[in-house]
C-alpha cells in the first residue's frame, strides 16, 4: 500500500504536535470542538469541507436526532462508498476513548439525513458487528491511513456504521 504525500505530512505534524507521551487535555478538546464547529458551519454554508480538502478525505454532513433532546444535530464524518448506494462511516472520535455523540444518537434513532455537497438524502443507519465491521475498518484504514494515528490511541474498537438509502423524511 502506498502512502500519499499528504498523509506523510499529516503523520509528521501529528507526531510533532500530539506525541504519544503527551496526555490529551481540556485545551485539546476545546481546539477540536472549535475546529469541527467551524468546519460544520463552513460545510453548511459553502457545500464543502475545509478539513476534507486539506486531507483529501471524502466527508459528509451527518444529520441525526439527539437522543436526549430530540433536536437535529450535525456532524462532519469521513465516509467511504460501500456496496451500491450505501456509505460506510467510522467513529474514531479524534482518538478519544469514548464513542462520538453522533454514534449514540443514531444508535437511538437510526433514521438520518446525509448531506453531500448540496444534496440531502434520507438514510437508515446500521451498526456493523463481527466480520463485516472488521472488513469495513480495514477498508477505512486503507483509504485513510492517517486516521490510524487516532485509532491506535483507543483501547476500544472504532464503531463502524453502514448508511443505506431510505430513511424517514425529516422536516427542515
Amino acid at each position: 500500500m502506498s502512502v500519499r504525500p499528504v498523509d506523510r505530512v499529516y503523520m509528521a505534524l501529528h507526531r510533532v504536535f500530539m506525541p504519544r507521551w503527551r496526555r490529551r487535555n481540556a485545551l485539546d478538546r476545546l481546539i477540536v470542538r472549535a475546529w469541527t464547529r467551524f468546519d460544520t458551519w463552513f460545510y453548511r454554508r459553502f457545500g464543502w469541507s475545509a478539513s476534507g480538502r486539506m486531507m483529501h478525505v471524502d466527508v459528509l454532513l451527518l444529520r441525526t436526532t439527539g437522543r436526549r433532546t430530540g433536536r437535529v444535530r450535525d456532524a462532519m464524518v469521513a465516509c467511504l462508498d460501500g456496496d451500491g448506494s450505501s456509505l460506510i462511516i467510522g467513529g474514531g472520535n479524534w482518538g478519544w476513548d469514548h464513542d462520538p455523540g453522533w454514534y449514540y444518537n443514531l444508535a437511538a434513532n437510526p433514521d438520518v439525513e446525509v448531506v453531500r455537497g448540496r444534496q440531502t438524502v434520507p438514510m437508515r443507519a446500521t451498526v456493523l458487528a463481527g466480520a463485516e465491521a472488521e472488513t469495513a475498518r480495514d477498508a477505512l484504514a486503507t483509504a485513510y491511513p492517517h486516521s490510524q494515528l487516532y485509532v491506535n490511541r483507543r483501547t476500544r474498537p472504532v464503531p463502524v456504521v453502514r448508511l443505506d438509502p431510505g430513511g424517514d423524511q425529516r422536516q427542515a
